[in-house]
């Protein structure tokens, strides 16, 4: 196990850390990572829609709180919000991040 360790040490970690290095890589990484709260709350935006599909008593709980499956179009709005603008939003810090580096 030693021997696999220090081959990766010598031959791999180099090369990785360059590839890690790249700068339209970290561009790319760093916008996702500003994005991530957003990911999260769409996210769970889906889970609380389709948790009324594997426990329904969290379905009839939610309509008897609501007043029907309203609430589920809010959590469509909540993802629709979310993703629907992250591949803008993404773009735009793609660009600002590699023009950061540059």
């Amino acid at each position: 196990m030693d021997g696999f360790i220090n081959f990766m040490e010598r031959r791999f970690i180099p090369i990785a850390s360059k590839i890690g290095a790249q700068r339209h890589l970290v561009a790319i990484r760093d916008s996702f990572m500003v994005t991530m709260p957003l990911m999260i709350l769409g996210a769970l935006a889906v889970m609380i829609n389709n948790l009324s599909l594997t426990i329904p008593a969290f379905g009839n709980f939610m309509d008897g709180i609501f007043g029907g499956e309203s609430w589920k179009g809010f959590g469509g709005g909540v993802w629709n919000g979310t993703f629907g603008v992250l591949s803008v939003f993404i773009a735009f810090l793609v660009a600002y991040n590699l023009a950061n580096s540059y």
